[in-house]
């Protein structure tokens, strides 16, 4: 890519990146969290990569009703940073409720957070060039690949829940480097 083309790129670039990284965190420690709340791994995996695809999706095609990125951002990491404040006290009140009562409080709270986080990618993608899209997308899923990994070193080292921090640091380096309307 010509010099001028990469300075372009460049915010576009942290943010797919910064989204990537993010996503993968969040939904990683989702599995852990929920698995404590489920009591059973399997169905921990199953509802937490089932809800956070359909939610994601629904959020792609809301995308054009909740259409300003730092906005979605900004009631994102405030949702997060309730659930990282209330997730053991949710995980032990829980654990009294039905099975059935579970499973909807852990849709509900992915369904809002897949939601929010699945607005950013299309609405990113519409503000670039076409012929970007491909090193842009390729980038995020790099940062995917790269996050998984930086996931399990961080929850081994520094716990579940500060490791859902970093992921919530990841998404306030989007919101600084969101595109412009």
């Amino acid at each position: 890519l010509p010099l001028r083309k990469r300075k372009e790129l460049m915010r576009p670039a942290v943010f797919l990146g910064s989204i990537g990284v993010g996503y993968i965190i969040l939904q990683l420690m989702f599995i852990h969290k929920l698995t404590l709340f489920l009591v059973n791994p399997m169905y921990s995996i199953t509802i937490t990569l089932s809800s956070f695809l359909f939610f994601g999706g629904l959020g792609s095609l809301a995308s054009r009703y909740l259409s300003n990125i730092r906005e979605n951002i900004q009631a994102l990491l405030l949702f997060m940073l309730v659930f990282v404040v209330f997730a053991n006290w949710l995980v032990t009140t829980g654990l009294s409720r039905s099975f059935a009562t579970r499973v909807i409080v852990a849709v509900a709270i992915i369904g809002v957070l897949a939601t929010l986080m699945g607005t950013l990618m299309p609405l990113t993608l519409k503000r670039v060039d076409a012929q970007d899209l491909p090193y842009l997308w390729g980038l995020n899923g790099v940062a995917v690949v790269l996050g998984s990994v930086i996931s399990m070193l961080a929850a081994i080292s520094i716990g579940f829940t500060w490791t859902l921090v970093i992921g919530m640091l990841a998404y306030a380096l989007a919101w600084k480097s969101a595109p412009a309307h």
